[in-house]
């Protein structure tokens, strides 16, 4: 499998995750990537609100400050994925074993059953 996607199925991504792009979607029609080979695409900023992202592989993926509100992250692979706050409070199927692989800081929102009691979740090193 590659690093990193391939140029045109990064622009591609870059294309469908851009807020301006996603204000005319219909939310009853959610972004679905699931199951997708994604190891490390540039998600910096990306509305992937309500997405689906089961079984998704997001090693080393770069989601910086995306969005992530309602997205179904159940069975991801998120190994070193950067997720530092990024907007995670309201995703489905997410679990602290996943959340532990990731990089994360204080600005990064989790869900309230995947946060430690003295804030986000230890990061990777």
């Amino acid at each position: 499998m590659p690093d990193e996607p391939a140029a045109d199925i990064q622009a591609a991504l870059t294309a469908l995750t851009r807020t301006e792009a996603r204000t005319h979607v219909d939310p009853r029609e959610p972004l679905d990537l699931h199951g997708l080979h994604l190891t490390g695409a540039q998600l910096t900023e990306a509305d992937l609100a309500h997405a689906n992202l089961r079984g998704t592989t997001l090693t080393e993926a770069h989601l910086f400050r995306a969005t992530l509100t309602a997205a179904d992250l159940a069975g991801a692979t998120l190994t070193k994925a950067n997720l530092r706050e990024a907007e995670l409070s309201t995703v489905l199927g997410l679990t602290p074993m996943q959340v532990a692989t990731t990089y994360t800081n204080e600005g990064t929102e989790l869900p309230s059953n995947v946060a430690t009691s003295s804030g986000p979740a230890t990061s990777v090193n």
